[in-house]
């Protein structure tokens, strides 16, 4: 049975240990992420100066436990540090293989449009009837005139071989 205590409401009894109801909320929260998870604090009095105070630990059977990390404070970023260790439920790898093959469509698909565009507009320079061609550079906004029997021109009349 669990009640609050009736003076500052910061203390829950739970199985006749009293515990604080922000500990209790945090420990509920990391057993609704996974029911084989559990956090204990360790006695001050058996731990080493160096052993943090507080584990979290999975229950793997028959009364075998494995720590899964040790925590200085017990708050929500406890919650982000099991999610983050969790390589059963989230593999880093093939989530950053995931984001990386993603990536490498994306510059495909604008590669493919550069050049669809490319072709198309070097399409229209072959097919047109006059001995200049004219258009809009997209990367700079300039004007472009090719010519047939003089160099390229950008802008007003700057001259230039790209």
């Amino acid at each position: 049975m669990t009640y609050l205590d009736p003076g500052n409401h910061q203390l829950v009894d739970v199985d006749g240990q009293l515990v604080e109801a922000d500990a209790l909320k945090i420990a509920e929260k990391v057993h609704d992420y996974d029911p084989d998870l559990q956090i204990i604090c360790v006695d001050p009095s058996r731990a080493a100066f160096t052993e943090a105070p507080f584990l979290v630990i999975r229950d793997k059977g028959s009364g075998v436990f494995e720590k899964v990390l040790e925590a200085w404070v017990l708050d929500d970023k406890i919650i982000e540090r099991i999610w983050a260790s969790d390589g059963a439920k989230f593999n880093t790898l093939d989530t950053l293989v995931g984001m990386e093959n993603r990536k490498k469509m994306e510059a495909q698909y604008i590669n493919d449009q550069k050049r669809g565009h490319n072709i198309e507009l070097g399409v229209s320079i072959i097919r047109n009837p006059k001995s200049s061609y004219t258009f809009k550079d997209d990367r700079t906004d300039d004007l472009v005139t090719i010519h047939e029997n003089k160099p390229v021109t950008r802008g007003k009349e700057q001259k230039s071989f790209s």
